[in-house]
């Protein structure tokens, strides 16, 4: 089948002898070719060793003119033949390297301006604390205008203070100058609370308009307070500038700011006013709250929704009735300044009937919280010893009935013992009161049934003349 090879024919011998042509072509070729071995095995070397600098570039430090000098060397880079900068392998490194010293040593230098500029302003504030001292505000060196124009001023600079800390970084360079910014804040707080609002302006120097206008402004700063604290010191500012008006009890406008506090602060979700702003007023000045406050807060506990709203309120209403029945004290100043004016007595006794209507509501509503029921069962506490203490106010069985029935529900509804004790106590409190007005209605009555005896006299002389006649 395959044959022999004396078959074969001659083709196959002409095969055999071109592929033997080939061959030796190319080991002629390979030889013309000039391979170096120890050249490839230096690019090899030279290349692992390129990746380890690149590697080992992160470990090293080098300050601001090696890095600069590292990219001045790029200036002397001759253009390749693309057109193009051939690129530094080390530059991008470098680079990032000097801009990181830049910015560390940027906000170095920032933070030791800013160390520098808080300790001349502490500095500052001690001269200040050492102005507004009574020995001073005695001798009346300093005129009303400076006194009052110094406090906005000082509050906008706490607003600015008090930014600045909540937004401190948590970096180490951040922190230094952290507690010279709270002891600037501290200190200014000092100033406003403790030695300005011990100015008292003498009768003769009193300025309304100069008053009027720093209370206006005043106010603003309470409208846009950060916190509590905040909101605080410029209320004290406020009762401050108000020492110094005159005749402040008959003022529109003090009672305009006041109203229109406690509307915002009761109206408005977002307000910035807090209850520390009424507080402030009756500790510092009860007369002038008892004037601006008692009708303002009674609207707003009958309007509002929130029970928080009704609650505080009606506490902050019991604390100007709590100063009717309190004893004067011996000191002679504090009693000039919380002893309560004749306007301010009436108009704590005009509206004694809608305290009481109001807290009859507001114990009736079932859907308040129990914390905010018990402030207001404190809070009739309170009213009701001002109403037995204070014989003459305008409050008679109509309103105190209602009131009493209202305590006994509570009274039957609630689980605690503490509040069945209170609402107990104060149930016994309003029955003497209505027993003492019973005693007094029947006593009137009787006075005016009987006949005094001089005129039953004359009457008797008048018929036997009449008869005579």
């Amino acid at each position: 089948v395959c044959g022999s090879p004396s078959e074969v024919g001659p083709d196959s011998n002409e095969e055999e002898d071109g592929e033997s042509d080939e061959e030796s072509a190319v080991f002629v070729e390979a030889s013309k070719i000039d391979m170096n071995l120890d050249d490839s095995k230096e690019n090899d070397s030279t290349s692992a060793q390129r990746d380890e600098d690149i590697d080992d570039e992160d470990d090293v430090e080098l300050d601001s003119s090696q890095l600069e000098n590292m990219l001045l060397e790029d200036s002397d880079v001759e253009m390749g033949e693309s057109g193009q900068l051939e690129h530094h392998e080390g530059a991008d490194a470098a680079l990032a390297q000097l801009i990181k010293l830049k910015q560390d040593a940027k906000k170095a230098a920032q933070s030791q301006r800013e160390q520098v500029e808080l300790r001349n302003r502490l500095r500052c504030a001690m001269l200040l604390d050492s102005l507004f001292s009574v020995s001073v505000f005695k001798s009346n060196v300093l005129p009303v205008e400076a006194v009052l124009g110094s406090l906005v001023p000082i509050l906008r600079a706490r607003k600015v203070i008090i930014k600045s800390i909540q937004t401190t970084p948590d970096s180490s360079l951040a922190k230094k100058s952290l507690s010279d910014k709270n002891a600037l804040l501290d200190r200014l707080s000092s100033i406003v609370k403790e030695r300005i609002s011990k100015y008292r302006c003498k009768h003769e120097l009193l300025s309304s308009d100069t008053s009027l206008k720093a209370s206006v402004e005043i106010f603003e700063e309470i409208s846009h307070s950060l916190n509590v604290a905040d909101c605080s010191c410029s209320s004290i500012a406020l009762i401050t500038a108000l020492r110094c008006v005159s005749d402040v009890e008959d003022s529109d406008q003090v009672k305009e700011i006041y109203s229109n506090a406690v509307k915002d602060w009761s109206m408005k979700k977002a307000t910035k006013i807090h209850t520390c702003v009424f507080d402030d007023l009756v500790q510092r000045m009860p007369s002038l709250a008892a004037v601006v406050l008692i009708e303002p807060l009674c609207t707003a506990a009958k309007e509002s929704v929130a029970s928080f709203i009704k609650s505080e309120s009606i506490r902050v209403l019991s604390i100007i009735y709590k100063h009717g029945t309190g004893k004067p004290q011996h000191d002679a100043e504090h009693n000039a300044e919380h002893s309560l004016s004749q306007k301010a007595i009436s108009t704590m006794k005009d509206n004694c009937r809608n305290v009481a209507s109001l807290l009859t509501g507001v114990l009736n509503n079932q859907s308040m919280k129990a914390k905010h029921r018990d402030e207001v069962l404190n809070a009739t506490k309170l009213f009701i010893q001002y109403v037995k203490s204070n014989k003459a106010v305008n409050t008679g069985s109509s309103e105190l009935v209602p009131l009493k029935e209202a305590l006994e529900f509570v009274t039957n509804e609630s689980k605690g013992s503490g509040t069945k004790q209170l609402c107990t106590q104060v149930i016994e409190v309003i029955a003497e009161v209505l027993d003492t007005i019973g005693q007094e209605t029947t006593t009137k009555a009787a006075k005016k049934g009987k006949t005094p005896k001089k005129s039953s006299k004359k009457a008797k002389k008048i018929i036997l003349s009449s008869l005579v006649l």
